[in-house]
């Protein structure tokens, strides 16, 4: 399996940020990552699908390299969060879908304005958010303010967006940010009148501030005397009032033993999946596990418990497909024939310090990963695991 993969579920995922420290999980009342784990990834997948077409009909030929990428990944892990269940409600509108996200990356590959196979993408996909997750479920404001803090902090969201771009020099990080902010604004509407008029007022600031940082979907021409944290402040700070105004815990890592038991709990029911013969729909649970782990886990796994995060890393490295087609036939070359290879970007993971130090820990997580002997079975590689997650609960004291 190979050790350096890179990691394009955006993964969500959902937040990998500092918390805000006025409020505690018990002081709310819904618990969105917790009771619709699987939903938010799903949805995930269709706001990050949403966004790369928005964008698609934002931009015309000839495309940029970075831009072509981008919207190259819908048809691999964002589409593959919902896939399976889609299939499930409507085989044909699965197949509809799938073929009109692939005429837009023709489109886009071979430098064709890709805007109207774009806009009929863009009708199905709202098509099939309906077929999987409904207008019922979708307009609940403790989910609407889940998938908006997603949009606000995650990779390929607001914040992630204005810093990637700056850090990396690489312009076209920035129209995902555009994007996403576009869409957060609509959410925030639909919450906004929950709260008082003080944290109406405040959050309406956050947003005039992270408004003011994307004038236009840009790319920018140039990211000189930027400052990559000037997008995460106002995104933090707008989440803490998400929280208070939709009354739900948007920050699921304040108890880590409890999120170790949740995703424990959400891949057993892979397992479930993957015994009855369903990969698409044990895929679904593990790209939601996935999430929280890599954002969430990962990082104080490697303080409290290495050894077990070597092995959980490399039993998702086994499971779950990137949809980067040269890693995953790398790891199938390197794995079994039906399974291909996701790993969490141990080079963003690593300890703080420099290139020495972050090359010293990539290499420590390698040979972690290399040590885990990984079951030809799906179904005896996600009971493993499982009990990896049963493993850090205790790790964390639960």
């Amino acid at each position: 399996m190979s050790k350096h993969l890179s990691v394009v579920l955006g993964a969500f995922a959902l937040g990998a940020t500092l918390l805000p420290t006025t409020a505690f999980a018990q002081q709310y009342t819904h618990d969105p990552f917790f009771e619709q784990t699987v939903p938010q990834s799903q949805a995930y997948g269709f706001e990050m699908i949403g966004m790369r077409l928005a964008l698609a009909q934002k931009f015309a030929p000839p495309y940029d390299d970075e831009f072509v990428e981008q919207i190259e990944s819908m048809s691999g892990a964002d589409l593959a969060r919902f896939h399976g269940t889609l299939t499930a409600a409507s085989s044909d509108l699965a197949s509809s879908l799938s073929d009109a996200l692939e005429a837009v990356e023709d489109a886009v590959n071979n430098g064709k304005d890709a805007s109207a196979a774009a806009k009929s993408a863009q009708n199905l996909l709202s098509k099939a958010y309906d077929a999987v997750i409904g207008a019922d479920v979708r307009k609940q404001p403790s989910f609407e303010a889940a998938v908006l803090v997603n949009l606000l902090l995650a990779d390929n969201g607001v914040s992630e967006g204005y810093g990637e771009a700056v850090e990396n020099q690489d312009p076209w990080e920035y129209p995902n940010g555009w994007a996403a902010l576009q869409r957060a604004k609509q959410l925030w509407a639909d919450i906004k009148p929950l709260g008082t008029a003080q944290r109406q007022t405040d959050g309406q600031e956050m947003i005039d501030a992270l408004d003011k940082l994307f004038p236009n979907a840009g790319p920018p021409k140039s990211v000189a005397g930027w400052n990559s944290e000037d997008a995460e402040d106002p995104a933090q700070r707008l989440s803490g009032i998400i929280e208070e105004v939709a009354d739900s815990n948007l920050y699921p890592d304040r108890d880590l033993p409890r999120l170790s038991d949740r995703l424990a709990e959400v891949t057993s029911q892979a397992c479930e999946a993957y015994t009855a013969g369903d990969d698409e729909i044990a895929a679904e649970d593990l790209f939601a596990v996935f999430d929280h782990y890599q954002s969430h886990l990962y990082d104080p796994a490697g303080l409290f418990a290495p050894e077990v995060r070597g092995k959980i890393s490399a039993l998702f490295g086994s499971l779950i497909a990137t949809g980067d087609d040269e890693d995953d036939e790398a790891a199938t070359a390197e794995g079994s024939d039906d399974q291909a290879a996701v790993a969490p970007d141990t080079d963003d993971k690593a300890v703080a310090g420099g290139e020495e130090d972050n090359a010293a820990a990539t290499d420590d997580d390698d040979q972690a990963e290399a040590a885990v002997e990984i079951p030809d079975s799906p179904v005896e590689a996600c009971g493993e695991l499982k009990q990896g997650f049963i493993d850090l609960k205790t790790a964390f004291g639960g």
